[in-house]
């Protein structure tokens, strides 16, 4: 009995201590998510929208003006972002983990679209069929 709750001990030092902390100096995953997520939003802006009707645009300098928008948004400096990003990018798992809550988030945001208005209901006209 001692000896399984050794191995219990011993098991659970080992999996807490692989667990590696996010740094101080880097994005905490939760704020990350956030940033990425706006990120790849305004990339699909970009790409729908901005550069499919103005093909004159200059790519670079319209996706750093979004991009330093979004940071800004954030609170965060472009440094902190590169950083972080590098991190994540650095550790696999964080990536794929990051990466994945990202595509869930994006599943399951609701896409609104506006309801088709009954103009003839709305200002109290009768229709042909209820006289």
């Amino acid at each position: 009995m001692r000896n399984f709750f050794f191995f219990l001990y011993l098991s659970a030092l080992l999996l807490f201590s692989c667990r590696e902390a996010t740094p101080s100096d880097v994005l905490a995953f939760k704020e990350m998510r956030s940033v990425m997520w706006d990120m790849m939003r305004a990339d699909q802006f970009m790409g729908d929208y901005i550069f499919a009707k103005d093909s004159l645009a200059n790519k670079a300098d319209t996706s750093s003006k979004w991009y330093g928008e979004i940071l800004a948004l954030h609170k965060i400096s472009q440094g902190l972002f590169k950083k972080s990003y590098n991190y994540y990018s650095a550790h696999p798992k964080l990536m794929r983990d990051l990466m994945d809550s990202v595509s869930k988030q994006i599943d399951t945001s609701v896409v609104w679209l506006p309801r088709p208005v009954d103009t003839i209901r709305s200002k109290g006209i009768k229709s042909a069929k209820a006289q």
